[in-house]
């Protein structure tokens, strides 16, 4: 009996490993209440925000999608732009837009606009350009003393007939009720003499109790009633 050694079989198993990649996405995302949000949502992409026009962004303006699949920050926020609300001029007006964002004044007839028209809210909360006046334009014959026409009647009258000939052209008796107006008033009429008289609109009712010649009172700012020693015709 022969026997014969025989060559070892070597076996060779060979695993094939099936690697599975996936890609990584981030959840997706709602852009911000009055505003937009352009992007990728696939790893390392990034989303961008912005806000409508009178909106301020609050947060991120840019989040990036990480490996983990979640996203670097939060979405952001619009957030209304709120300025101080504006105070009309003194014989004007202001309107605000449908954006609420720009205002325009105007004056009342009779009164020029001084400065500019149109104001708007800027991003910072803070009103553009400066607050415009509303200046009297004065009729012939009549000269602009603060922000009040007067016109000087040489011709002598009583109170009676000068308030009836101011009557006439559309006016009344000159009512200077503030220290500006009053200074200003006396500095102008002084160049006429200082002896020179004039009618304001001030009255007795009853006796003794002076009022305006519009029936409003003589408020503490006042000048004094024995002051008005010097008159004008409005």
């Amino acid at each position: 009996m022969v026997i014969e050694k025989l060559a070892p079989i070597n076996f060779i198993v060979v695993h094939f490993l099936r690697f599975y990649v996936s890609a990584v996405r981030c959840p997706t995302l709602r852009g911000p209440t009055n505003g937009n949000m352009r992007g990728s949502k696939s790893y390392r992409g990034s989303l961008r925000f912005t806000c409508d026009r009178v909106y301020n962004l609050v947060g991120a303006k840019k989040i990036r999608c990480q490996a983990d699949g979640t996203w670097s920050d939060r979405v952001p926020t619009c957030k209304a732009i709120r300025c101080p609300t504006l105070t009309p001029p003194e014989n004007g007006a202001v309107k605000s837009s449908n954006s609420y964002r720009d205002v325009t004044f105007k004056c009342d007839p009779g009164y020029k606009l001084v400065g500019t028209s149109t104001r708007t809210c800027q991003s910072g909360g803070t009103w553009s350009g400066g607050s415009p006046t509303c200046r009297a334009e004065c009729r012939n014959g009549y000269q602009l003393l603060a922000q009040t026409c007067f016109r000087v009647s040489r011709d002598k009258k009583n109170n009676d007939d000068a308030q009836a000939a101011c009557e006439k052209e559309g006016t009344t008796l000159a009512m200077p009720k503030t220290r500006e107006l009053d200074v200003s008033l006396r500095n102008w009429v002084s160049k006429f003499g200082k002896s020179a008289f004039f009618w304001i609109g001030l009255k007795q009712v009853p006796v003794k109790i002076w009022q305006w010649e519009d029936g409003s009172h003589i408020g503490k700012h006042d000048y004094k009633v024995r002051y008005y020693d010097l008159c004008a015709v409005d």
